[in-house]
């Protein structure tokens, strides 16, 4: 009751001062001023009260009612603890909803139950991260791009080598620095758009570093060939044999870098560059493997490319594989660990997508380009890649390689 009547108080002396009344009990203050003042400060007060209110009672309904849809669709710990919302924030482009985590509940556990999440949500566009003692479910409020056709991107500064993929869904380039991240692997199923991705990377690296050195292992013998007679193309082929030379060729070239490198007292193939005179820098080097799984059945050939991912970083020398359906059979798993980009289109199951990128993510895919591109700066950033038909690439290639 106290507390009414002090707000009425308050409330009153505003009103009086509106009017142009004095108001002699409050003294030392210009009564234009100060009581107009509080009387503001007053309802601003009321308007921040009732709409804190709101949103309390709003939280804790929804906690309410997401603690009983965990319980019914089983998303618990082994202590049969579910996620507590904690708060619940919004964006131009998403609904974060922040859960204080249990022990023992990772994102696994909301990933192996997402269609029952996206189904509540009613929506596809649903990702989960992991922050600290929390975990977070993202629900996009917008949708992605479903076509976005191929342009060159213009290059500011071309002493590093940088790619784009795509747009996310909040139309930003989705990008790649392969001289800070230097090694891909390009997976999904067939229509899932991974070839014209690799194609769309491809050409980039013609049209915009006519300094990077390519060599070209064609498996399919039909995607890559457009590039063979290129100026830039060291070496092609489509044979097991032409693999194992290009492959030992890089590694003699890794050792001889990394000796140059070592000479100079430098770690970076562009600290060596700013030291020598311009006839002796040394180019960045790009591998290409189309159908890399075509070359995992041969046990040298598979220690040879891991031993190649791992050492190959400080020298510049990047390798892209494109695999269509590894296996955690024929995918080594040294490869996979020297790989330091996973691009993953669509697949056909959760265990394809897991075997790619430890997540169920890539199963829930539309394909066409809808990707999703994980790296050391990027916990699965979702995108739609551009699409690039073969008269493009032929258009683009004639006008700035030839």
């Amino acid at each position: 009751m106290e507390e009414n009547n002090t707000y009425a108080i308050v409330g009153g002396i505003g009103l009086l001062a509106l009017s142009g009344l004095s108001v002699p009990t409050i003294p030392l203050l210009p009564i234009g001023i100060g009581v107009v003042g509080l009387g503001s400060l007053y309802g601003c007060y009321m308007i921040a009260t009732k709409e804190e209110r709101k949103n309390k009672r709003v939280l804790e309904e929804k906690k309410d009612e997401l603690e009983r849809f965990f319980i019914g669709a089983g998303i618990k710990n082994k202590e049969g603890e579910t996620p507590i919302l904690a708060n619940i924030w919004e964006n131009e482009y998403e609904t974060i909803y922040s859960f204080i985590r249990p022990i023992g509940f990772s994102t696994h556990l909301l990933e192996s139950n997402d269609i029952a999440i996206k189904e509540y949500f009613n929506t596809n566009n649903v990702k989960f991260e992991s922050n600290g003692d929390f975990i977070n479910i993202i629900v996009s409020t917008t949708e992605l791009a479903r076509f976005i056709p191929f342009n060159i991107p213009k290059i500011k500064n071309k002493d590093e080598v940088i790619v784009s993929l795509g747009r996310d869904i909040r139309g930003k380039d989705v990008v790649l620095n392969l001289s800070k991240c230097p090694n891909v692997m390009i997976s999904g199923c067939t229509g899932s758009g991974k070839s014209v991705n690799t194609n769309v990377i491809a050409t980039q690296l013609y049209c915009n570093y006519p300094n990077v050195e390519i060599y070209l292992v064609d498996m399919k013998c039909v995607e890559l060939g457009v590039y063979a007679d290129l100026p830039q193309t060291k070496k092609y082929t489509n044979k097991l044999e032409g693999a194992k030379e290009i492959i030992k060729e890089l590694l003699d070239e890794c050792d001889r870098r990394n000796k140059l490198l070592n000479k100079m007292k430098v770690k970076k193939l562009s600290d060596y560059n700013k030291k020598v005179s311009p006839n002796e820098k040394l180019n960045p080097i790009v591998l290409i493997i189309d159908e890399a799984v075509r070359l995992m059945g041969d046990k040298d050939l598979n220690k040879d490319i891991a031993e190649l991912g791992f050492i190959c970083r400080s020298c510049e020398i990047s390798i892209l594989l494109n695999i269509q359906r590894p296996t955690s059979k024929l995918l080594n798993p040294d490869i996979k660990a020297s790989l330091t980009n996973i691009i993953g289109f669509r697949t056909i199951n959760r265990k394809n997508s897991e075997i790619i990128c430890d997540s169920t993510v890539l199963a829930t895919l539309r394909g066409k380009g809808h990707g999703v591109l994980f790296n050391e700066d990027n916990d699965g950033v979702e995108f739609q890649g551009y699409y690039l038909d073969e008269n493009d690439i032929e258009k683009y290639l004639n006008k700035y390689c030839k």
